[in-house]
């Protein structure tokens, strides 16, 4: 997303802020926002007040705007643990209110459910980050940077019968080519006819 930004150098050292986006505001507000910014030398004195909205709100909007960014697999995961896992929990709340207490709060109340949970909590996140764009958080106030994933053991999987019997059948094809795996493609084969 297209967005508005105000830089400076102060003595040799460059900063930015992000004033808002192309849909947040408009150019002649960007300039009015830079110009104060370059008065006061701070963006955050010039930044537009932070509006008061419900988390379930926002994430109605987050969901509306954000889902061009996402394939159609990837919305509906991420609407299925916004639903499931995220909303019941921060329903009712001030979205500028919440912080990374809560955050860990409702991370651990998901332990039970480690996998879910590692699949909310980038949703949560990649929300609240644009809950900054939409001016309901101020900058840099995502309450979810730096809260560790829950630590997963790999899924084992093993080959089916339908499957080693295809592998058999392509190691088969392989023989000329590579003498060694004769072997093993005669007994999957001789496993699996």
């Amino acid at each position: 997303m297209f967005q508005f930004i105000w830089r400076r150098t102060n003595r040799g050292r460059r900063t930015q802020e992000r004033l808002g986006t192309f849909a947040d505001i408009t150019e002649a507000e960007a300039r009015e926002l830079a110009l104060a910014c370059t008065k006061d030398g701070k963006a955050a004195a010039a930044q537009k007040q932070i509006e008061v909205a419900l988390f379930e709100e926002v994430g109605e909007m987050f969901f509306e705007r954000y889902q061009r960014n996402w394939k159609p697999s990837t919305i509906h995961i991420s609407r299925n643990a916004y639903d499931h896992d995220i909303l019941p929990f921060f329903k009712g709340r001030q979205i500028a209110e919440i912080d990374k207490n809560l955050i860990q709060r409702w991370f651990a109340s998901l332990g039970n459910r480690r996998g879910p949970a590692n699949r909310a909590l980038p949703v949560l996140s990649v929300m609240m980050q644009q809950a900054e764009l939409y001016g309901y958080r101020a900058d840099n106030t995502n309450p979810c940077k730096g809260i560790p994933r829950y630590k997963m053991a790999p899924a084992e999987r093993f080959l089916s019968a339908i499957e080693l019997a295809r592998l058999g059948k392509v190691l088969q094809e392989y023989k000329s080519v590579s003498p060694y795996s004769v072997p093993f493609s005669e007994l999957v084969q001789g496993l699996f006819p």
